[in-house]
């Protein structure tokens, strides 16, 4: 037997998430992975490297997200035969089309790049579904009693207006959307890192703007709140997505609250996400 080593970089991106890793298997995997029949041989956190022991056969290694998600949120490198022990790293990357899937660094082989092309599109597709369906749901709300336009994630509290509806993504706290805005929230806790108490929210923010490869000074301040600001390329379809994003501390917790439009949309909604995020509150003392 041989050794695979993979070191995960400790990024923000899907930090809460373990990943799973997967071999290549035709005689006792019991898990298809984008075709290809696996078996898992571990889990790996955020910022964590870990050793496994392999055959000397050429196989592939693919890291998921989860077994919902494997088909399109997923990275494999094509591992060569030979008795040598292998050392791979990468990397959660930000990209809502395959759920911010792990990415294996330098690893730009023509069947590797195109597994990542197909998993954007098939993605894609589960985006589109997803926002079907939260079409019908507003639809049908539209026959309910008309709401309070109040969300909650856990602690926090948001008012938006009765057009939005709840939604399920999976690494977020809450999710909250109407036809033209997405609220995400994400909770960082001090019990699943304890590091974070003692930060200030300064800190915090710059930890924050690192990860999303940005500059200490993208932080800004807005009526007494402190947010940063960025934007997506899908790389498929070429819309750009802008994502103005408030960070909070609680005694538990920090906390990010991120609304999301298409970049064409930011003007029409730049005072109304302003007000909505001086509407946000949380059942705990916020320092």
């Amino acid at each position: 037997m041989r050794t695979l080593t993979i070191k995960r970089a400790k990024k923000y991106v899907a930090c809460l998430n373990k990943s799973k890793i997967y071999i290549e298997d035709p005689v006792s995997g019991d898990t298809n992975i984008s075709g290809v029949s696996c078996r898992k041989i571990g889990d790996l956190k955020n910022g964590a490297e870990k050793s496994f022991p392999i055959g000397y056969e050429a196989a592939k290694v693919f890291v998921i997200s989860d077994k919902l998600s494997k088909n399109y949120s997923n990275d494999f490198y094509q591992l060569p035969a030979g008795e040598e022990n292998i050392y791979l790293t990468g990397q959660n990357r930000y990209n809502p089309a395959n759920g911010h899937a792990f990415i294996f660094d330098n690893n730009a082989s023509t069947e590797a790049v195109s597994n990542r092309r197909k998993n954007n599109k098939k993605g894609i597709v589960v985006l589109i579904i997803a926002m079907i369906i939260g079409l019908i749901a507003g639809v049908v709300s539209s026959f309910l009693p008309a709401s309070d336009g109040i969300f909650t994630a856990e602690e926090l509290s948001i008012t938006l207006t009765d057009e939005f509806f709840d939604l399920y993504e999976e690494g977020y706290n809450g999710v909250f959307a109407n036809e033209d805005v997405v609220v995400l929230v994400v909770k960082d806790t001090f019990e699943d890192y304890p590091e974070l108490k003692e930060y200030s929210l300064k800190q915090y923010g710059e930890l924050i703007a690192e990860n999303y490869s940005l500059t200490d000074s993208a932080l800004k301040r807005e009526n007494d709140l402190t947010y940063f600001t960025y934007l997506f390329q899908n790389p498929d379809t070429d819309e750009t997505y802008s994502y103005k994003s408030y960070i909070f501390k609680t005694d538990n917790a920090f906390w990010i609250v991120q609304f999301a439009t298409l970049d064409q949309d930011v003007e029409a909604y730049s005072e109304q996400i302003k007000q909505w995020a001086t509407t946000i509150t949380f059942e705990q003392t916020q320092q």
